[in-house]
């Protein structure tokens, strides 16, 4: 996130590289150049609040991809989850005795199983698709990629609050 965000936009003070001086006036609490100075930080709120929101969906759309161990591992809690339990075994042992012919062996196959993990990782990749547009929908942005201020996500004032007490 601290790469994301300050990587070449919020990047420092506007200090003479050679003298290490800072400009007349700096540190300014409403800065109007783009430096990364506190006062910069809330001149261009809104410009921040737009790249921490992308850095933010961005950094969850890396964690959910399918080739992901994070994703890996949530696949593999739905199926242990969904795995029978000692109690179901029991009742299909009953349930093949009324009503034959029942093919317990049909229900077991990897075919089966492979079918179920296809639609179970369709599944999860369908919902993981949906962050950006969620995260829009939630924080009030278009879906035309327009952020519109991100108005639902805003935390503004405690920002501009906490940041001034920086140097």
């Amino acid at each position: 996130m601290q790469n994301c965000i300050f990587d070449n936009l919020f990047h420092g003070k506007c200090q003479n590289p050679t003298t290490g001086v800072d400009p007349v006036g700096c540190p300014n609490p409403d800065c109007p150049v783009i430096c990364g100075t506190p006062g910069s930080m809330c001149h261009f709120f809104p410009l921040f609040r737009a790249r921490a929101f992308n850095c933010t969906v961005h950094l969850v759309e890396s964690i959910v991809k399918p080739d992901t161990t994070a994703y890996q591992k949530v696949k593999q809690s739905i199926e242990a989850n969904n795995a029978p339990r000692p109690r179901q075994r029991g009742m299909s042992r009953f349930m093949r005795n009324l009503v034959p012919p029942y093919d317990e062996e049909l229900v077991e196959n990897e075919r089966f199983r492979e079918k179920r993990y296809d639609a179970l990782d369709a599944s999860l990749q369908e919902v993981f698709r949906r962050v950006r547009p969620s995260s829009l929908r939630v924080c009030g942005g278009s879906p035309s990629g327009r952020l519109n201020g991100l108005p639902n996500c805003s935390w503004e004032s405690s920002f501009k609050q906490y940041i001034l007490t920086f140097p």
